[in-house]
């Protein structure tokens, strides 16, 4: 935040301040000034302001969806919730406190949730792209891969300039096996946003799974000098290596990923790729020591029955 939007949110705070002492039983000045200190990022002082807001006035929906809302930046999602539906039940037409219901239900993975509550907001905000967006997220997460791409589409009409909607959408066709259509929005989303690592990364990995891998290297390298610091991106542009059989750039990259993920790869899978690795280069030794760091690691991720 700016100093001049600073200066602003301080001296509005001062005048809240002195209002709270003149109308201590004011909720309303709470309220406000809980507003000035979340703006400000301020989000353990405004949660104080609007529990005393709700204390001096328990039937205000704004105080509690303002609540909601830090608690979400807190990352407080249950309580987040909690708050949220007190909103919506005192003021069921508030599309704002669905849209954040739906982005705290999508956090904890309540996908069912999340679904109903963006399309609630769609229902009060039909030309809201940004939602559609979101629930087209939500439908590919529950494998509703035509209806993701409906909502892309609803999405695109609003922003057709937004390189993130022509990348989820590729998303949902990789999903249903459509790769040239996929291929085409992976590239235009370049043509908006050349600097994308992510999608670079991501239409390498669809020209790996094609078996254009000199295409895939490309892109993944491309993806790599834009964002040196992503373990997938090595590990998936080993995996080219590998394929083309210059075993020792996949091993430095399987190296550089094992590096980066810092004990967090999933499953082992670098250690284990490299192992196969090693014993194309005749490194047995190497490759044992790598199997069992790789099945240590999967038996500390696996879950209990």
């Amino acid at each position: 935040m700016e100093e001049t939007q600073l200066n602003e949110h301080a001296a509005t705070i001062e005048k809240l301040t002195r209002a709270i002492a003149q109308q201590p039983r004011c909720g309303k000045n709470y309220l406000e000034r809980g507003k000035q200190h979340y703006d400000a990022c301020n989000y353990t002082t405004a949660l104080d302001d609007f529990c005393r807001a709700i204390e001096r006035d328990p039937e205000n929906a704004e105080s509690y969806y303002w609540r909601g809302l830090v608690y979400y930046k807190l990352r407080d999602y249950g309580a987040a919730l909690v708050n949220l539906s007190c909103a919506i039940e005192q003021c069921p037409d508030h599309s704002e406190s669905y849209y954040w219901r739906g982005v705290a239900y999508y956090a904890v993975k309540d996908d069912e949730a999340a679904l109903d509550d963006f399309s609630r907001v769609l229902e009060l905000r039909p030309g809201d792209g940004d939602t559609a967006a979101l629930r087209g997220i939500v439908h590919i997460r529950l494998g509703s891969y035509d209806a993701a791409l409906e909502d892309f589409f609803r999405a695109l009409h609003q922003r057709p300039e937004n390189a993130d909607l022509y990348l989820v959408r590729a998303i949902a066709l990789i999903k249903q096996h459509d790769s040239e259509a996929a291929l085409a929005n992976l590239s235009y989303a370049l043509h908006l946003h050349p600097t994308s690592s992510e999608v670079y990364a991501l239409r390498g990995i669809l020209h790996h799974h094609l078996n254009d891998y000199t295409t895939a290297l490309d892109d993944l390298t491309r993806a790599i000098e834009i964002d040196p610091d992503h373990a997938d991106t090595y590990r998936w542009r080993g995996r080219v290596y590998h394929t083309l059989r210059n075993y020792a750039a996949a091993r430095d990259d399987y190296t550089r990923a094992i590096d980066d993920y810092n004990g967090t790869d999933p499953q082992g899978e670098s250690y284990y790729e490299r192992g196969k690795t090693h014993i194309k280069m005749g490194r047995y030794a190497s490759a044992f020591k790598d199997f069992l760091h790789g099945f240590i690691l999967r038996a500390n991720t696996r879950r209990p029955d």
